[in-house]
């Protein structure tokens, strides 16, 4: 049996142990990643720090007796020093701790009840579109990583396309193994947030670039996909080197800015999906997202990049004029009494007088039978000059 579960619950425990038997016990039901428990745990370790800090809080604050004023100052530390997806983990790991004294009797209250990061007013779609690529950005990237033909290029390319066409979250690709690839290169069996598995099609510029690379990594010593080139145990290649390669292309290139990271591929691949064609279920599957709530998200951005309402509303109010103009023929342009410049067209076996915004001032089938003034007009070349009949009033 676990030894945790057999320690007496009387006995001294610290903060730190009670946090790590909760992790183990009830995060996702006992069953949470190595990479969710590595991110608590982090989380954990920089709300001790804070509350350390002398230089942040006038004397430093004993976790297990912190109120809900500290866990708010807390919360307004994050928020001032980290974007909003890193303040809303860290404040997560402070709830997990609390939960788990709440949990084995160490406290009756949780002073992080109630606490959250401000919600980003910024809407999800855009806050999507601002951190995708465009589709001509996408295509310019992945033509650039032929540049180069070096081992570290054919890595990197293998390594950008299962984020740029496939949609991988950069753990995902960083704890890929070699046996998890298909041998004919036809799918993949990703391993995602909490031990969740899922099976992808490869698409045909992944399937190329996996190729490429796998001749190159035939007959090594490790399981990972993808690992360091100037480390001799060919340890995995870490998150953090990943973000760094495509930190860095995107750099070449000017495309990196505030806001884009790696994780911006996987962006660009969900929108670059919807916008081609992709079912909402098929999208949804292939980013292993368990609530249907965020692919709509990247359906709405592909949606907004998509339709331009304000053309849209154009062209409708303008789509009679248009049809006309498209259908009228000139016949002749004149003058009419009041010096004002008219034009008759030929619309629908009907000759019609238009003044110079375009607005009918009258029509017959006959010009003859346009009874007003009479004014000179001018006609096309090779035609004599005629007079016709126009209202009075034009």
């Amino acid at each position: 049996m676990n030894s945790l579960i057999e320690e007496p619950l009387n006995q001294p425990i610290s903060c730190q142990d009670l946090f790590e038997r909760f992790l183990r016990l009830s995060v996702n039901d006992g069953s949470a990643s190595p990479r969710t428990l590595k991110a608590y745990r982090e989380g954990l370790g920089a709300y001790f720090a804070w509350c350390k800090a002398t230089e942040i809080n006038i004397d430093p604050i004993e976790p297990s007796r912190a109120t809900f004023d500290d866990i708010q100052a807390y919360r307004t530390w994050l928020s001032k020093n980290y974007k909003h997806s890193t303040a809303s983990l860290r404040l997560t790991s402070v709830r997990v701790l609390y939960k788990s004294l709440q949990r084995w009797g160490n406290r009756k209250d949780d002073p992080s009840a109630g606490v959250k990061v401000a919600r980003n007013r910024t809407s999800p779609a855009t806050q999507i579109i601002s951190k995708s690529l465009t589709p001509e950005e996408a295509s310019l990237l992945w033509n650039h990583l032929f540049h180069s033909k070096s081992i570290m290029g054919i890595r990197d390319r293998a390594i950008i396309a299962l984020m740029l066409w496939q949609g991988l979250r950069v753990s995902e690709v960083s704890y890929l193994t070699s046996h998890e690839v298909d041998p004919g290169f036809s799918t993949i069996l990703i391993h995602g947030k909490g031990n969740k598995e899922r099976i992808i099609q490869i698409a045909p510029p992944t399937r190329e670039a996996l190729m490429e690379w796998s001749k190159i990594n035939i007959g090594t010593s490790t399981d990972f996909l993808f690992y360091a080139l100037d480390d001799k145990n060919l340890r995995r290649l870490s998150i953090r080197s990943i973000e760094r390669i495509v930190n860095k292309y995107m750099a070449e290139l000017g495309f990196k800015k505030p806001g884009r990271s790696a994780h911006s591929l996987r962006h660009t691949y969900s929108v670059l999906s919807v916008m081609g064609g992709s079912q909402r279920e098929a999208l949804a599957d292939s980013l292993g997202h368990k609530d249907m709530t965020t692919t709509d998200y990247y359906i709405r951005a592909a949606g907004i990049l998509q339709s331009n309402p304000g053309s849209l509303a154009w062209n409708y109010a303008n789509k009679e004029n248009q049809m006309q103009e498209t259908q009228d023929k000139q016949i002749a342009t004149g003058t009419g009494p009041t010096g004002r410049r008219i034009t008759f067209v030929e619309r629908d076996s009907q000759i019609v007088v238009l003044d110079e915004s375009g607005k009918k001032l009258a029509f017959s089938s006959n010009l003859n039978s346009l009874d007003a003034a009479v004014f000179r007009v001018n006609v096309p070349e090779n035609s004599e000059a005629r007079d016709y009949k126009v209202p009075a009033n034009s």
